[in-house]
């Protein structure tokens, strides 16, 4: 009876071994998956969610090949050689992560390219904070507390369409009463974070076709999806084009201005960014930082330049990111806003 017994299991554990090969290399050939590849992400208690630190990968997608890496620090670029000071500083979502693109081609390691050879040794280091699926409590977060480290010599604020979403199912902020920011504690580690530990630990299978089938599955309910987000990265890019304000909208333009007003009282420089707003938030985000008096740098929407964008995947292409590059050095030039003299510490 128990060999027999033990024999039905092996039947059955076999059975769902082949099926799962036989699922992991027929899957491609069924369905078009958006990704496949590891997490970018860990949980961190301060931020929320922050870039492995000391990582590699490789993500697949209809639309491109990426190689990605991330530096000691979790940020993306080339180690640096020693303590970070004054760096220029980059928050925003995954168009400044450099999402579709290898590791030297996401615009803040172009610009970087750029200044080395204007500048030399002088040139200050390329911080890349940037991370997707990230709202703009994500910038205030850092500003914080990295930026008060580093002391940043330029801060570069790339806001998305998708932060008006993000913003809202982050649980870094709210409003109280009075429309007036309240910031919450950071939220515990979600159930697909505990998930992807789990998934982490078993080798090999983060890097599945069946993975990257159950992220895509998972990524329409922003209940379980471990970035919170209803759509595919870039998404919004293509959605329709609300003809107003939403009731939530608020919450992003404080957050913006709280941002841009702690850099103007650290006295650090700074340039907004912003990639295909629609109408109404544009007109809104403007408003913003004239008011603050900080420079909008607003480059062209997958609609105006399709060319710039993966077709499907919807984030800038490598050509994407050296327009953005050039043309946030053209800004910087214009203002004079990267002085490279370095100031003395207090």
């Amino acid at each position: 009876m128990v060999r027999r017994w033990l024999g039905n299991v092996a039947v059955v554990v076999t059975s769902v071994v082949a099926a799962l090969v036989v699922a992991e290399f027929a899957i491609p050939h069924i369905i078009t998956l958006r990704n496949v590849g590891a997490s970018f992400t860990v949980y961190d208690p301060v931020v929320w969610n922050r870039l492995k630190p000391n990582f590699e990968t490789v993500r697949v997608t209809p639309d491109f090949t990426m190689r990605f890496s991330t530096n000691s620090l979790g940020a993306r670029g080339a180690e640096p050689s020693g303590p970070v000071k004054q760096p220029v500083l980059f928050l925003g979502d995954s168009f400044t992560m450099g999402y579709g693109v290898s590791d030297g081609q996401e615009y803040p390691a172009l610009l970087g390219q750029k200044l080395g050879l204007r500048h030399g040794t002088q040139a200050p280091l390329m911080l890349n904070l940037g991370m997707g699926a990230s709202g703009n409590g994500f910038w205030l977060k850092h500003l914080q507390t990295t930026a008060v480290a580093v002391q940043p010599r330029l801060v570069v604020l790339q806001l998305l369409q998708n932060d008006f979403w993000d913003n809202t199912v982050e649980g870094l902020y709210r409003l109280d009463e009075k429309g007036e920011l309240v910031e919450l504690p950071v939220p515990p580690p979600r159930f697909a974070r505990r998930v992807q530990t789990v998934v982490e630990s078993i080798p090999g299978l983060a890097n599945s076709n069946l993975m990257g089938l159950v992220r895509q599955a998972m990524s329409n309910d922003p209940g379980f999806s471990i970035a919170g987000r209803p759509t595919q990265p870039g998404a919004a890019a293509s959605a329709p084009a609300p003809q107003r304000l939403e009731p939530g909208d608020t919450l992003t333009l404080k957050l913006v201005e709280a941002a841009l007003r702690k850099c103007q009282a650290e006295r650090w420089p700074v340039i907004l960014l912003s990639v295909g707003l629609q109408a109404p938030q544009r007109a809104a985000i403007r408003q913003v930082a004239e008011q603050v008096g900080t420079p909008l740098l607003e480059l062209p929407s997958r609609t105006e330049r399709p060319d710039l964008y993966f077709k499907i995947d919807g984030h800038w292409n490598a050509q994407g990111h050296v327009e953005a590059a050039e043309a946030l050095l053209q800004r910087i030039d214009a203002l004079q806003l990267l002085p490279l003299q370095v100031k003395s510490s207090p």
